[in-house]
């Protein structure tokens, strides 16, 4: 049968039928299957669970003690009783009426009242109670005690820690966030956990003391803890000496305020110092640094050192480029690294090699002069303690182009040479000579066909000489350096001077003068040369000469005066400057090794770290202390044993726990729409207390009824008729202006977020920052505390609505579970949610999310703010100072002294880790920038960044490779072809003519009378590579391209060598310009690639006519040893910061391994190339932009122009170019400003939550527009649930023991046979009332009361889904309820 066919056979089926039978026997049916059950107190159902049942008590009369009915104060909050025809009252049967009648009557008029509880009763049973709060438990709070000690230490040990390491970390994100971010989060969860501890005391704190004996109903019942605030819960459980509520309620303020003042433990601060480091006396840090190379005995190295020291000296004297790491003025020291912060400057004391010259001042004799074929020559010798030496002084440069009877010259010579032309090593010398002398141009040479010297008219008149020894020592050097930059090297005073056992003086000498052979092409150019610096006297120098003067130049800013050079002393430290740098290069690169050597050092940085700060931690440690304590002291102060039968959590656990209570019920009859003071009038001082009474039969089993004792009497007032009201107060904090309110803020909260935020990006900030002990709680404890306090107020408001969700339920009409079975003020907020999620609960769902969203505002208020050091920034402009020449001619002014500098460079860059020139970057050159428009009032520190987006040039390399089946190969072993040593001659396939597809490279190196090879240095299965510069002809135009061969040898170095492996490749060459987002550094405007690497922007990429130069030839390069046939190209390619295996010049596996090693050496040879040709592109092509000269001789505006070679060749578009740029500069004194920033991605996500919150408190809203409506008070005290209890039928439902049963068991009863579950509903009672002597109905209104009823059609107990109910009673003779 269904529950349809069910419910309406119910419904006609009204008197004994079988119907009715048939329901009785289902509802005894449901009652055997329930709980066993003792006769209960009152009187039963007669026909069905939703039949009220008539009252007991006897009739009403005046002059009894006791009446049928109760009678209520006559507050105009009393409604539902009628006044009869005859002015009368009458007891009305009605759903809410449940035949509690019995109860005490004082006669109209009458002010004595007795109080029933002036003493406990002597026969109460003494029954353990099974309940108690599981959350007030002994192990409970000592797992808190220790938790919040734990948490005590913890802040202790990480203020210890941020001491001893100055701080906790530098500033990653990552750490910013996990620190600031962990201590709220902690907090705020173990302040959620701690809530349900808060709570459960102040629940059951009027049940204890109930338990306790009588006390004043503002102690028990009256008593409502859950609807005060904290400070107020405190100070009143500490008057009614609940200590445990007391000691909940601080710990739950402590917690807060640790919430809010913990956001201002971690803080980024400057801190002066090395972190973990102990202090020397001088206060700087005393760390541990890693020595990364040793000097040794190799003198093959040093042998082998080719001009790559040369090169390094020209670098640093002539194109802006910096020693190497390793490498000072004056010595070459031990390399050392650390993983110290950035910008730390560090000092150790490390080994330095250093050479000086011993000098003794000659006397020269000078023979007669001598020319021929333009060359002028003295012959000189030079005498000083024994050692005589011949050293013939000559140039082509004595006479200059301008006629003249005496020219005056001067010679500079730094050159060697040996006592009595010795070979001995010790006999060998240097000589440093500086003369003046006068040659005739008018007389030349007699004999210039002839090969000999004739005699020339000119003199010495002038010179001074030294005769001098090279000497070197290792000693003990204090290194400073800071990040890659060297600061300062000074000898130390303890001075440890050695050498090494192997190696003399004179191989320095040896090594330096061997870098300046005939081979070294650059070394070349300088020899026999007059320096542009003292031009235009006649001054004429040999390459050392050269370079040793412009180092003076580049030191002290000036060349030296050429008189100061007649001074022994001051000629002597001119070449001694110079040779001691020299030998640094060359001690550096040759005779160091790797080792890994921790040695002692000490530092110091100022940095930004993130710092515990000790005022905080200090609070935070006296406040988790006290809050220690106290959760200690509550484990004394929490029952130790069971208190109630069951959880008062649920109305239907109070209806059970007060079932029993005749005298309490009767006294709040009437009163369920009454407000609190209806409910202190009525209760107020009387004493009350609970306990267990025996029932009335001894053979009875159970354990007694418990009861609730004590009341007065209230007088018998005669009630007027009141109308109903669908109205209340507002329940706390749920008024429509404070919501509007707090949503207004909330609001505002969201806007103001994003307007601080485009405050601080545009301004850099908001507010300077101090770094002291105290501004930093503005930033961080403030905002975390005006958050907290907005969500107070959701978590509040969260916690009124969970405490109505049941009632909200009753006044629509609810189910058991979805109301008087329902608690949901006593649970985790996830499992509310959850809850709410299932029965689609939008009230509580949307209070509940808007709770746990705003408990998060605190975490990240933590990070919205900090102090930083924000750079001082300014718009200002890039002006270009040159461009790059669309003409290989060379101009009338010429920018380069001398353009093999590309060369030079490249090579240092390459092999010399040397870092990039300025203005250059990898394969990108840049024009040369000034910075202009900087404002007046800003100051330019060394470590200033100026960003911008500005061209580039760099080379375009269309390439295709050839495998060695490709190839057409000849190798001609035995025989030398043009100076070509057992040529290997690789051709290229193609249309180009013969010589420009064709490479031939030599396999040997010299052969023997009989056409062997000589050399035995090769390896047997040598390696070789070559590159050449062969443009393609087309027409009247060229290609510029380049053609590389490499592969392997059999045999090499053999009349039977052969060609093992072969590839080849070819490019076509062009330069593009691109757009570079670039970052410059310092005054000088260098790139670092540490700091900020360049960005180039592809889709900006454009062709450009810069010229080409077809005069680039690999043999300028440094040409590295390697035991292979490596032309310096290829040399570099294996040996470079970019190199390969030298094994990938080799043949491969198979033929897909050879493809992917073809094209990867392919890769780096282009990349090679290109880093190159920006090389020479920046020498050789860069121009200075010229204003033109108008007829009148005045510059015309810098606009357009179009500057010409001495050929008249167009070089290009001059045009003077400014562009934007931004200047930042970081250091504090010289502009930046430690500000509080807002951090933008804390910003985002508290305007997330924010407004998450706002949409979850609004639905909530929404879904329940009206709070007013549902009850007269706060459901948070045990008096004012019994009220809205004491009218309603739920008790007639109830057995005996019902306060002893589950929660479960208790249901059961309010289910018939076939579990169908009754509906509850709360309101008013509706009353119809039959007159003795008329045959109308007289409708009125009756109390507020909670009820059941039967389901109605359709609606089943496990169908949740319908939204409407139909709600009706059953139909009895006298009564009509609907």
């Amino acid at each position: 049968m269904s529950y349809q066919e069910y419910a309406q056979l119910g419904r006609n089926n009204r008197g004994n039928g079988p119907g009715r039978t048939s329901r009785n026997g289902s509802r005894e049916r449901a009652r055997n299957e329930g709980p066993p059950r003792t006769d209960r107190p009152y009187t039963g159902s007669i026909a069905s669970f939703s039949v009220p049942r008539r009252s007991m008590t006897p009739a009403h009369s005046s002059s009894s003690s006791t009446s049928s009915s109760l009678s209520p104060s006559n507050s105009a909050s009393q409604k539902g009783y009628i006044r009869g025809a005859g002015g009368g009252t009458s007891p009305r049967n009605s759903q809410c009426s449940d035949g509690l009648s019995s109860g005490l009557d004082i006669p109209k008029g009458t002010t004595k009242s007795f109080n029933l509880a002036d003493e406990r009763k002597s026969d109460l049973l003494d029954v353990a109670m099974p309940w108690r709060p599981p959350y007030l438990r002994r192990k409970i709070l000592a797992s808190f005690t220790v938790i919040i000690t734990g948490l005590a230490v913890g802040v202790g040990a990480l203020y210890d820690l941020s001491n001893r390491n100055l701080g906790l970390g530098p500033t990653s994100t990552v750490g910013h966030y996990f620190w600031r971010l962990t201590a709220p989060a902690l907090l705020t969860l173990l302040a959620a956990v701690w809530n349900r501890i808060d709570h459960q005391a102040k629940m059951t704190a009027p049940w204890v003391r109930l338990s306790k004996g009588p006390s004043k109903a503002e102690k028990t019942l009256l008593l409502d803890y859950l609807s005060m605030w904290q400070p107020v819960a405190v100070v009143r459980g500490l008057q009614n000496r609940d200590f445990a509520v007391a000691c909940a309620s601080t710990v739950t303020l402590l917690l807060r305020i640790l919430m809010a003042v913990s956001t201002g433990l971690i803080t980024l601060s400057l801190v002066s110092g090395i972190p973990g480091a102990p202090r020397n006396m001088s206060s700087r840090s005393e760390v541990e640094v890693t020595v990364q190379s040793a000097f040794i005995d190799n003198t093959t190295d040093l042998t082998n050192a080719g001009a790559l020291a040369f090169f390094t000296m020209v670098g640093l004297q002539q194109d802006n480029v910096y020693f190497p790491d390793g490498v000072s003025e004056r010595f070459a020291y031990q390399r050392f690294a650390s993983d110290l912060p950035q910008g730390s400057i560090v000092e150790t004391t490390v080994d330095g090699l250093t050479s000086n010259l011993l000098c003794d001042v000659a006397e020269m004799t000078a023979g007669e002069a001598q020319a021929n074929r333009g060359i002028q020559q003295f012959n000189t010798t030079f005498s000083a303690a024994g050692c005589n030496i011949s050293m013939p002084i000559s140039s082509e440069g004595f006479v200059p182009s301008a006629s003249g009877t005496q020219v005056p010259f001067y010679v500079a010579r730094l050159g060697r040479g040996s006592c009595g032309d010795s070979g001995r090593v010790a006999d060998q010398r240097m000589v440093i000579f500086f003369a003046s002398g006068m040659m005739d141009s008018r007389s030349p040479p007699t004999n210039s066909s002839g090969s000999n010297f004739a005699e020339a008219n000119g003199n010495i008149t002038r010179s001074t000489q030294l005769i001098c020894q090279p000497s070197y020592s290792i000693t003990r050097v204090r290194v400073a350096v800071q990040d890659s930059t060297l600061l300062n090297v000074m000898q130390s005073r303890r001075r440890e001077n050695r050498t090494l056992p192997g190696l003399e003086p004179w191989d320095f000498a040896e090594a330096f003068f061997s870098s300046y052979r005939s081979e070294n092409e650059l070394a070349s150019i300088y020899a026999d040369s007059m320096p542009w610096f003292y031009q235009p006297e006649t001054v004429n120098v040999d390459s050392a000469m050269f370079l040793a003067l412009e180092l003076r130049l580049g030191r002290s800013g000036s060349a030296i005066p050429l008189e100061e050079l007649f001074n022994a002393t001051a000629l002597q430290e001119v070449a001694e400057d110079y040779f001691s740098q020299y030998v640094a290069v060359l001690a550096a690169r040759s005779l160091t090794q790797p080792v890994s050597v921790a040695v002692q050092a000490s530092a110091s940085a100022v940095s930004e770290r993130l710092r515990v700060s000790p005022l905080i931690a200090k609070l935070m440690i006296i406040l988790m202390g006290i809050a220690a304590a106290l959760m200690a002291a509550m484990a004394f102060a929490i029952p130790t044993q069971g208190v109630l039968p069951r959880d008062p959590g649920t109305i239907m656990d109070s209806a059970a726990l007060v079932s029993n209570s005749r005298g309490l019920l009767q006294l709040l009859r009437g009163a369920g729409g009454a407000d609190m003071s209806t409910l202190r009038a009525r209760l107020s001082g009387s004493a009350f207390y609970f306990g267990v009474e025996a029932y009335e039969r001894a053979e009875s089993t159970g354990s007694g009824y418990l009861r609730i004792f004590g009341g007065r009497g209230q007088p018998d007032t005669k009630p007027d008729y009141v109308e109903e009201t669908d109205k209340f107060s507002y329940p706390s904090l749920l008024h429509p202006v404070q919501r509007g309110a707090v949503f207004l803020i909330t609001i505002g909260l969201i806007v103001g977020l994003d307007l601080s935020y485009q405050s601080s990006k545009r301004n850099g900030g908001l507010v300077d920052a101090d770094d002291d002990a105290y501004s930093h709680l503005l930033w961080t404890v403030v905002p975390a505390a005006g958050a907290g306090l907005t969500a107070m107020y959701y978590i509040a408001s969260d916690f009124t609505i969970r405490c109505l969700a049941p009632f909200v339920a009753l006044r629509r009409g609810a189910m058991f579970e979805q109301s008087i079975g329902l608690n949901l003020a006593d649970k985790a907020l996830p499992m509310v949610l959850f809850t709410s999620a299932r029965s689609r609960n939008l009230v509580v769902g949307g209070a509940t999310t808007a709770a746990m969203l705003s408990s998060l505002y605190v975490i990240f208020a933590s990070t919205l703010f900090y102090a930083a050091t924000v750079p001082a920034t300014a718009q200002c402009q890039l002006l270009t100072r040159d461009f790059f020449s669309q003409s290989n001619g060379i101009p009338d002014e010429g920018f380069c002294t001398f353009c093999q500098n590309g060369t030079v460079l490249s090579s240092l860059v390459l092999d010399a880790n040397m870092s990039y020139p300025a203005f250059t970057f990898e394969d990108l050159a840049y024009p040369s920038f000034s910075l202009e428009n900087v404002p007046d009032d800003m100051q330019l520190p060394n470590d200033l960044v100026v960003n911008a987006v500005v061209p580039a040039v760099r080379s375009s390399l269309q390439c295709k490779s050839f495998r060695q089946s490709e190839l057409a190969i000849n190798l001609q072993t035995g025989s030398t072809v043009n100076g070509v040593v057992n040529p290997l001659q690789i051709i290229i396939p193609g249309k180009a003519a013969a010589d420009e597809n064709t490479i031939i490279i030599s396999s040997a190196q010299n052969l023997d009378t009989f056409g062997n090879p000589l050399n035995t240095d090769i390896d047997q299965d040598a390696f070789f590579g070559a590159g050449e510069y062969k443009p393609l002809t087309d027409g009247n135009s060229t290609i510029p391209r380049w053609v590389w061969i490499w592969g392997q040898l059999e045999k090499a170095g053999t009349n039977t060598t052969k060609v093992k492996f072969a590839a080849a490749l070819t490019c076509n060459e062009t330069i593009q310009q691109v757009n570079v987002a670039t970052s410059f550094i310092g005054s000088d405007l260098h790139i670092d690639a540490e700091y900020k690497p360049p960005v180039s922007d592809e889709e900006t990429v454009t062709a450009v006519p810069v010229a080409i130069d077809g005069n680039l030839d690999y043999s300028e390069l440094i040409q590295l040893y390697t035991p292979h046939l490596l032309d310096p190209f290829f040399s570099s390619l294996v040996s470079s910061r970019f190199a390969i295996p030298v094994t990938s010049l080799g043949p491969s596996a198979s033929e897909a391994d050879e493809i992917q090693i073809i094209q990867s050496v392919t890769d780096a040879i282009t990349w090679q190339h290109k880093v190159i040709r920006a090389q020479i592109v920046s020498t050789w092509n860069r121009r200075g932009t010229v204003s033109p000269i108008s007829s009148s001789g005045t510059p015309q505006p810098q606009s357009v122009v179009f500057p010409v070679d001495s050929t008249g060749v167009i070089m290009g578009n001059a045009s003077t170019l400014a562009f934007p740029a931004v200047l930042t500069v970081s250091n504090l004194d010289s502009g930046a400003a430690r500000r509080v920033v807002q951090d933008m991605i804390s910003t985002r996500i508290l305007q997330a939550l924010l407004s998450a919150t706002l949409i979850a408190a609004a639905a909530s809203w929404l879904a329940l527009p009206k709070p007013n409506t549902i009850l007269p008070r706060p459901p948070t005290s045990i008096a004012s649930v019994a009220a809205l209890l004491a009218d309603g039928n739920l008790f007639g439902q109830l057995g005996r023991g019902a306060e002893w049963l589950s929660l479960k068991d208790l249901s059961g009863f309010f289910k018939d046979g076939l579990h169908v579950s009754m509906g509850f509903q709360l309101g008013w009672e509706k009353v119809r009332r039959r007159r003795r002597d008329e045959t109308q109905l007289a409708w009125g209104r009756g109390p507020v009361c909670i009820s059941y009823v039967a389901f109605g059609r359709n609606i089943l107990f496990e169908d949740r889904n319908k939204s409407e109910t139909d709600w009706f009673t059953v139909r009895q003779p006298e009564d009509f309820l609907r």
